[in-house]
């Protein structure tokens, strides 16, 4: 967890030098644009996967020996998927975009299918490695593929290109196929083979990936509709806005994500319920007010810092980055809980509770987009995560009949546990550099 939560602090990091590059390189209006492209074709992508990357990590962890062939078995089903589901995208993408201009559509068009199918060969394999516990090199490749992202702005800015289009190609090409082939040969190098597919495991990895990919959309809605929406009927300016405060409130989501990160293969890899549900509880009690404090403190500081990072024509996004903040708590512990709850086997709950929000968050956003603008669409993003928290909360106490108090509030031996984690950690630190030292 220690390794993913660096990879994850240097990961968000690099996210944030590349959302400082587009603003100020793109300007509200080619910020706006930019995400237009990529945000359908994001989501689509997600949904054409089949739910294969979760159950690629939950059927290596069970049976790490056909970790391979479990691999290449979800790659080939997320490509089959692929097609209907990105071709429909794509031919419904002028309804989905219709106050962009003709080339920003034509754009996304292009961005959508070329995405979908690296995402197939790269992203999906690349959960094997969660799977078998090889988390040094998941997380090495996640930065890398973060830097393939930021590659782009710093060409484009050499270049003088500083338009959407240019950045989403660029995007492409080092994603697309840089990046997926740097996944597939380490996966080559590090996954147990063979790595021939057999659709004879399609069957379980389906009944595992359907109900996630179920919560998947649901889950990526909430997190993406108010964009798509914003891209739908508003100017391209006032969407770049809202995206900037978006990414100023995921600086302390990769805490929150390398603990579902861990917590999910860890969790499943136990055999019985009382092996689960001790590492699950206490996992919970450290987290959540870890979420809160992150978000207090977050939140003082956006007034200045927001313009600091990203310039001041992105002010105007200030309140909203605030509100968004304290919808990024509210979302870091549902991923807590719903890799937990993932984990004991039981991705229905997951699906069911972020339908749920799903619900709330439409019903809000019909009510407050329009007459509020930016700072509707972030209370809708709270009071859907809000939602979701609430259901997955309820699952959690039912599978694993604790009570509200034994998950949430922090006990004295919690943080002696995190003490005694840490000093074995800086010692095992300790003994490689003596052992490399040594060896020199």
């Amino acid at each position: 967890m220690a390794v993913t939560m660096g990879g994850n602090g240097l990961t968000a990091l690099l996210w944030l030098v590349s959302g400082m590059l587009a603003a100020r390189l793109l300007g509200p209006t080619g910020r706006g644009e930019l995400a237009a492209i990529q945000t359908w074709a994001a989501f689509m992508s997600i949904f054409a996967m089949l739910g294969m990357p979760e159950a690629l990590v939950y059927f290596s962890a069970r049976d790490p020996s056909r970790a391979g062939t479990y691999a290449s078995s979800a790659a080939l089903l997320s490509l089959l998927g692929c097609i209907p589901i990105l071709g429909l995208a794509y031919l419904a993408m002028p309804f989905l975009l219709p106050a962009q201009s003709r080339a920003v559509v034509l754009e996304a068009r292009i961005y959508l299918l070329l995405a979908g199918v690296a995402s197939a060969i790269g992203q999906v394999p690349l959960n094997a490695l969660r799977g078998v516990g090889e988390f040094i090199v998941w997380n090495v490749l996640r930065v890398i593929g973060t830097v393939c992202v930021i590659v782009p702005l710093i060409l484009a800015w050499a270049f003088n290109h500083t338009t959407a289009e240019f950045v989403a190609n660029l995007n492409l090409i080092f994603f697309g196929a840089v990046f997926a082939g740097i996944v597939l040969l380490t996966l080559y190098r590090k996954v147990p083979g063979p790595y021939r597919p057999e659709p004879g495991l399609w069957k379980p990895m389906i009944a595992f990936g359907l109900p996630s990919v179920v919560t998947v959309v649901p889950y990526n809605l909430n997190l993406r509709l108010d964009q798509m929406l914003m891209a739908a009927i508003f100017a391209p300016a006032l969407l770049g806005i809202y995206v900037v405060a978006v990414a100023w409130a995921a600086i302390m989501s990769p805490v929150f994500q390398a603990i579902g990160i861990v917590l999910f293969p860890h969790i499943a890899s136990h055999a019985t319920r009382s092996e689960q549900v001790p590492v699950l509880t206490r996992v919970l009690r450290l987290g959540v007010p870890l979420a809160l404090l992150s978000a207090g403190v977050l939140a003082l500081v956006t007034p200045w810092g927001l313009p600091l990072v990203f310039g001041s024509r992105f002010a105007a996004s200030n309140a909203s980055a605030v509100v968004l903040v304290f919808a990024g708590a509210v979302l870091g512990i549902n991923q807590i809980l719903g890799e937990g709850l993932r984990g004991l086997g039981a991705p229905k709950a997951v699906m069911w509770s972020e339908l749920g929000g799903l619900a709330v968050t439409l019903a809000s956003l019909a009510m407050l987009l329009k007459p509020m603008g930016i700072m509707g669409a972030a209370v809708a993003s709270l009071l859907g995560y809000g939602t979701v928290a609430i259901q997955l909360l309820y699952w959690t106490r039912r599978l694993t009949g604790c009570s509200l108090s034994e998950m949430l509030l922090l006990r004295g031996s919690d943080m002696v546990d995190v003490l005694d984690g840490a000093r074995l950690w800086l010692r095992g630190v300790r003994g490689v550099m003596a052992r490399d030292g040594a060896l020199r």
